[in-house]
């Protein structure tokens, strides 16, 4: 193959790749001069501010209630409250990074994919907990 091709093959590789993405945001930022990128970036930082309160307050209350119920131990009750800790950071990262411009589709569906795999893979050890 020529090496003008595999160059340009290669180029379009990195662009579609999501480390690529991120750098033509970048430079698509420096274009358009400091103000819009700060004023993406402060929205952006202000929807996680905003989100971390909301999951904050969405376990103080899901801490409370699994308190009050009786059939639900204490080993299970950090198993949940740490899992919808986790999914809610996940959350706000993808939200975030969409944001500010990222095409999280592919990232998404490895995540999809990740979750299945694991779901298998986890399937007797949290039947087990679930059971007691």
């Amino acid at each position: 193959m020529h090496p003008a091709i595999m160059a340009l093959s290669s180029e379009a590789a990195v662009s579609d790749s999501f480390f690529g993405q991120l750098m033509h945001k970048i430079d698509v930022w420096t274009q358009l001069g400091p103000v819009s990128f700060l004023i993406t970036l402060g929205t952006g930082l202000l929807m996680v501010l905003v989100g971390k309160i909301l999951i904050i307050w969405l376990t103080r209350i899901l801490k409370r209630s699994l308190a009050r119920a009786k059939k639900i131990n204490d080993l299970m009750a950090r198993f949940i409250l740490q899992l919808v800790n986790i999914i809610g950071w996940i959350f706000l990262i993808v939200v975030f990074l969409q944001h500010i411009g990222l095409d999280m589709g592919p990232v998404l569906a490895g995540l999809g994919i990740t979750g299945v795999i694991l779901g298998f893979a986890f399937q007797e050890t949290i039947g087990n907990l679930l059971s007691g």
